[in-house]
């Protein structure tokens, strides 16, 4: 072995080996990482992360309510390990660019994503040359998803501006080649692989969120391209490109040995073995996240609303669902909402907590009212019907959207109006039944609806919204939304209604 990399991506801020839900042990977390990243560096060794590592953990959202001003526990445990080189995430901007901004001036490594401008200048030089000790030469080049508009809150990425990715990677590879003499050219791109890798079919609809087959295929002279973004596992080759992909929340690092010549690429899981030091770097804001995620908000009237079954709480509308709608609805004041559940979710003890709240609601989203015609509305929910697909004469989950990333969260459910979902028929023709206060739904006449901005500009593809227009901005996090209205209320009654039918 000449040299390695080492390569995390997508950690989420997960650094405990502890889930938040329930505090039982997994196997993710950088403490779980760390003996295996300290076993395999030596001197001719680069650690590199790959984005989206300031969002997805309530050690990090706790972070930004109540210790923005602190140094971020993501720099002292990067700073901790060793790292090199950063690329940016789409999720690195979910709590605003100040919150970013401090993450990379406190952390030692070098931030090195090139496609994002700021008042139209490059944030950063595009690219980097790396030589290690015995004189084997890299370029490295960071990017990122240029689809981040489409999700993110506009004031969090206000003044900033991204170049394409495939023309980014394309134009700076062709660069290098140029004026650079180096062994490799590796680049790290946090975004996804959007066709089959053995038959080069599509897996998701062209949208430019995923680029990293067409950024094989156009690009001559690259030899790796690290991705990201949907946390999936692979190593593979397309088009003379060694491509890797690593799983979420520090499950595994990809292992990259280079040499003069080739380039060998393998993943490697997490260790049961945890690292008490990192634990101890992070323990004061860990302790502190630990006692605000169990403040007791309030109680449920009667019994919990907890989920044990995901498919069957997404087929039969569960009462989770019914009561984040509530919420939404009263925060709001409209009388429409919808809600998408994460791919896992906890739910509420009947004496519920901000960890019930966090481990329920786990996206940083802001709660927004978008007016939609009763057409767009309707198309809205034939969207949300293409989850279902049937199988061996059962309801099941479409393959889309499980594969090649599971995507449970974009399937919404709606309160406020009443449909049926018959999966038999072909997309596009599933909504058979659509009633708002009993009277069917005008396709010409207006109607505001509660949901998170994410959804409200087009993310998970629904384009409708897009031009929809934008009645509330409420500028307040949804999970911000249910604590306070837990807070109010004291003792919560959920309003259930059995308001959405899927038939055969």
């Amino acid at each position: 072995m000449d040299c390695r990399l080492l390569i995390t991506s997508d950690v989420h801020g997960s650094v405990s080996a502890y889930s938040y839900s329930d505090k039982k042990e997994i196997s993710a977390g950088l403490s779980k990482l760390s003996k295996l990243i300290f076993e395999l560096k030596n001197e001719n060794t680069l650690l590199l992360d790959n984005g989206d590592i300031l969002q997805g953990s309530p050690l990090l959202y706790h972070h930004y309510l109540f210790m923005a001003d602190k140094t971020n526990p993501m720099a002292k445990v990067m700073n901790y390990l060793g790292y090199d080189y950063l690329n940016t995430g789409n999720h690195d901007f979910n709590y605003g660019s100040k919150i970013m901004r401090a993450f990379y001036r406190d952390v030692n490594a070098k931030w090195i994503t090139g496609n994002i401008y700021q008042d139209n200048s490059p944030i950063n030089s595009g690219y980097v040359i790396h030589e290690f000790d015995n004189k084997i030469k890299i370029a490295l080049i960071g990017c990122v998803t240029h689809y981040i508009p489409n999700w993110e809150h506009p004031d969090h990425i206000r003044g900033y501006t991204f170049e394409e990715s495939l023309a980014f990677v394309k134009r700076t590879v062709m660069k290098i080649k140029e004026i650079e003499k180096v062994d490799h050219i590796i680049c790290m791109y946090h975004g996804g692989i959007e066709r089959d890798l053995q038959t080069s079919k599509e897996t998701e609809l062209i949208t430019g969120e995923n680029q990293g087959y067409e950024i094989c295929r156009q690009t001559e002279g690259l030899d790796l391209l690290i991705t990201g973004h949907q946390h999936r596992s692979l190593v593979a080759k397309i088009n003379n490109t060694i491509v890797t992909q690593t799983a979420q929340d520090a499950q595994e690092i990809a292992v990259v040995d280079v040499f003069k010549d080739h380039i060998d690429a393998r993943l490697l899981k997490a260790s049961d073995s945890i690292d008490d030091k990192m634990l101890d770097i992070v323990k004061d804001e860990e302790e502190k996240t630990q006692v605000w995620l169990d403040k007791p908000l309030g109680k449920l009237k009667e019994g919990n609303l907890l989920i044990d079954d995901m498919f069957g709480a997404r087929l039969h509308k569960h009462p989770l669902v019914s009561f984040l709608n509530q919420v939404q609805m009263d925060s709001a004041n409209v009388d429409i909402a919808a809600v998408g559940l994460a791919n896992k979710v906890y739910g509420f003890n009947n004496e519920i907590t901000m960890r019930d709240i966090i481990s329920s609601y786990v996206y940083p989203n802001s709660l927004v009212v978008v007016e939609l015609t009763g057409g767009q509305l309707k198309e809205a929910l034939e969207k949300s019907a293409e989850y279902f697909a049937i199988k061996d004469g059962k309801i099941v989950v479409s393959d889309s959207f499980e594969r090649p990333k599971p995507k449970h969260y974009n399937y919404d459910m709606f309160d406020g109006i009443e449909y049926t979902i018959k999966v038999s028929n072909p997309h596009k023709n599933r909504i058979i039944k659509l009633l708002y206060k009993g009277n069917p739904v005008d396709d010409y006449a207006y109607y505001k609806v509660a949901m998170n901005n994410y959804r409200a500009v087009g993310g998970g593809d629904y384009r409708m919204y897009k031009k929809a227009r934008l009645v509330k901005d409420t500028q307040k996090h949804i999970v911000d939304c249910i604590a306070d209205y837990i807070i109010k209320n004291k003792i919560i009654e959920v309003d259930h209604k059995n308001n959405i039918s899927v038939i055969i």
